[in-house]
């Protein structure tokens, strides 16, 4: 698992460019697949499980006492764990070739543009129309943010942001999971 202390260090050397703006408008440096986090966690529970033998108590657990109904078929949740394992990126997204399917750098290269930001039909866009309301505003937002900020200062405070937030944990001492 990262140690956060390192994580944080390797944010703060991270050298600010404007490749590091996806063309959506979202800062790479504060992406947990480009971070690995999450895909760190997931192995490190898979080896910790394996360790333990967990499967077995698991599996026995729900079996005399009918809790844990979910890891009752413990290969399933297994195998759930070892695709968040693979959900990393290893190059941001302007220098992936993974992403050069996405739709939305495709439409920004095809328009000429950096990025969404600087789209003057943002508003009828077929590709974010595509979206969640929800998440379709945020982008929306986020643009206009972009826009209003400038892709400098935009970017000097997603980099701030990113390395506060690579010195927190995921869920905080006193916060459960959303099933407890």
């Amino acid at each position: 698992m990262r140690d956060t202390q390192r994580s944080r260090l390797s944010m703060e050397s991270i050298p600010i460019s404007e490749t590091w703006i996806a063309f959506c408008g979202h800062y790479c440096g504060s992406c947990h697949l480009y971070r690995g986090e999450i895909a760190d966690l997931a192995k490190e529970l898979l080896r910790r499980l394996k360790d333990a033998q967990f499967q077995k108590t698991a599996e026995g657990v729900h079996e005399f006492s009918g809790r844990f109904r979910d890891l009752a078929d413990y290969r399933r949740f297994s195998d759930a764990l070892c695709e968040l394992d693979s959900l990393r990126c290893t190059r941001i997204c302007r220098l992936s070739d993974a992403s050069k399917n996405c739709r939305v750098r495709r439409c920004c290269e095809h328009q000429e543009i950096a990025g969404c930001w600087e789209c003057e039909t943002i508003e009828s866009c077929a590709v974010l129309n595509g979206l969640n309301p929800d998440l379709r505003q945020h982008r929306i937002a986020l643009f206009s943010e972009i826009r209003h900020m400038g892709v400098r200062e935009y970017l000097s405070q997603a980099h701030r942001r990113a390395i506060e937030e690579s010195a927190m944990r995921i869920l905080p001492p006193n916060q459960t999971c959303p099933s407890e």
